[in-house]
Formats: C-alpha cells, structure tokens, sequence
C-alpha cells in the first residue's frame, strides 16, 4: 500500500508493507475514493456524487491490468475531479521520485506562446531555449490538454503553469501519451521534427 499524505493534497510515497500490488492498489483506492469527497468542503458543487463513484468503479476494475503509471495516474484524475488546485495527487515531487518514477534532465517553463527547454543536460544540450512541440506522436497543445484531467486548474495560466510537470516520464506513460518504454520521442521547435528520444537522469 503507498503513502499519502491529505493536506487537501495528496503526494504519492513508499510502501507502507509487503502486500501484493492488488491490495496496496485497492488500498490507495478506497482511501482516495471515500476521503476526498469527505473532507473536501465542497467536492459535490463539482461533481455528482454519483459520477464520481462510477469513475472509482471504473479504475478499480482496472487494477489488475494497469501499469503502475496508468493506477497513479488514475488516482490523480479521482482527486482532480474535486475541482480545485488545492486538492490533487502529487505525481510530480521528490516522493514520486523514490517510488521509481523517472524524470527527462529537462526542465521546462511556460513562457508566451509555448512549453520551453530552460535547463538541460549535457546530453540534451541541442534542446536548450527551445519549444517543445511534439510528445511521441501528439501535438503538445493536446498533451497539456490531457495533463489537465490530472491537475484541476481555473484558467488556462494554471494549467500552463503545472505543464513543467511533462519532465516526468510515468505521467505521460499513465495518460497513455506515449508507450512505456525506456526512452519517450520528444520533438522540439529547432530538431527538423525529428525527435529526440529521452531517458530519466539528472540535471548537474
């Protein structure tokens, strides 16, 4: 069962014991699906209770068969559903981090009219300053379209904000925007279309 932290916030964790996957799954699962709309303050104003309950019945009978990346994500599109950017699952931090999610050594910004490389690896160096344009085979303005079933945003400036967050590589994995293999095509405005195709490592 992985650890979650509710400070009208969730942020995925460790392995709280040695259960199988299913039950550490259905753990998260009831734990995500009945206390969100309790201690939320206003969880129904956004969603019918019973949409929402539908949308839990829908990720449980995919426990068996998701990825870790697609359950996390799923999780994330639960809480998303409450309607506000206080209260979501974290795929995006240091915890997500411990628990094997791998992170591109690009660090992007949202600057004017596009997603942009602000920092870079050695390695990726050819990308720095440049827009992102392309994720696999999807256009980038519908990978952030879709980043913004998993963080709940008001207006187009937060979901522009929270789309630094594409760097990790299970997020686009569990949004089925690319397969989940060990390195992700991402083309930018200056490669020709031709993609780079990036791995998890670290910015030095």
């Amino acid at each position: 069962m992985r650890k979650w932290n509710f400070v009208f916030l969730l942020t995925i964790g460790p392995l709280w014991a040695q259960t199988s996957r299913d039950a550490g799954r259905q753990a998260d699962l009831n734990f995500v699906g009945t206390q969100v709309p309790k201690l939320h303050f206003n969880f129904c104003s956004h969603v019918s209770p019973a949409t929402y309950a539908a949308a839990v019945a829908a990720l449980q009978a995919q426990i068996p068969n998701f990825t870790d990346a697609e359950f996390d994500v799923g999780l994330a599109k639960l809480a998303a559903m409450a309607g506000d950017d206080h209260t979501y699952v974290r795929l995006d931090d240091t915890a997500a981090v411990n628990a094997a999610f791998q992170i591109f050594p690009l660090r992007f910004n949202w600057m004017g009219d596009g997603l942009f490389v602000v920092q870079a690896s050695a390695e990726y160096a050819q990308a720095l300053g440049t827009k992102l344009v392309q994720v696999g085979s999807m256009p980038i303005d519908d990978v952030i379209q879709l980043m913004g079933t998993i963080y709940p945003h008001d207006n187009i400036q937060r979901l522009h904000a929270v789309a630094s967050a594409i760097r990790f590589q299970q997020i686009l994995q569990g949004l089925d925007i690319v397969p989940a293999t060990p390195t992700t095509p991402l083309t930018f405005s200056n490669t020709g279309r031709k993609p780079i195709h990036a791995a998890g490592g670290h910015l030095r």
